[in-house]
């Protein structure tokens, strides 16, 4: 009796192990996503987000349905399977430092331009850890400041 009880007590507790906070923060997975104003098909397309990688933060969810909000505050529904749980941060300033220590004095690896994503390892109160990989410049990993960035919570 005692080993049916905590079975169903698991089965009624289990939907709550399962539930995200929110808001949080994913990616777009796909390179090219429909927003619809509301969670389906059919509504109306508002916009098109174009660029994989992207961080957006959830603010709220019906089935299988994400209602987002991008870095310039707009909001909208998009597909769940159309987005990542990998955390990354977009660079929202020009010239942004990266070095190789959480720490302003320590050494300058490069500088990112606005509209850098970098892939997060690790965050702490104000500063960041991140992985950028980028064509043109090349892979490396590196700790910048916070404040210079979207895709993270204040509590991060």
């Amino acid at each position: 009796m005692d080993m049916l009880r905590k079975l169903f007590l698991s089965t009624i507790l289990m939907p709550s192990l399962f539930c995200l906070p929110l808001p949080r923060f994913v990616c777009l997975r796909a390179s090219e996503a429909n927003v619809h104003i509301g969670p389906g098909t059919k509504y109306p397309i508002t916009w098109v987000l174009k660029r994989s990688g992207m961080p957006l933060k959830i603010i709220a969810e019906f089935d299988h349905w994400r209602q987002i909000q991008d870095i310039d505050g707009e909001t909208g529904w998009i597909h769940k399977s159309l987005l990542s749980g990998k955390r990354t941060l977009y660079v929202i300033k020009d010239r942004v430092p990266v070095y190789t220590q959480a720490n302003s004095d320590s050494r300058i690896l490069a500088y990112l331009q606005k509209g850098v994503i970098a892939r997060i390892i690790q965050t702490d109160q104000s500063w960041c850890h991140i992985h950028v990989q980028h064509k043109s410049i090349g892979q490396y990993k590196g700790w910048i400041h916070s404040d210079s960035v979207f895709g993270l919570l204040t509590q991060n």
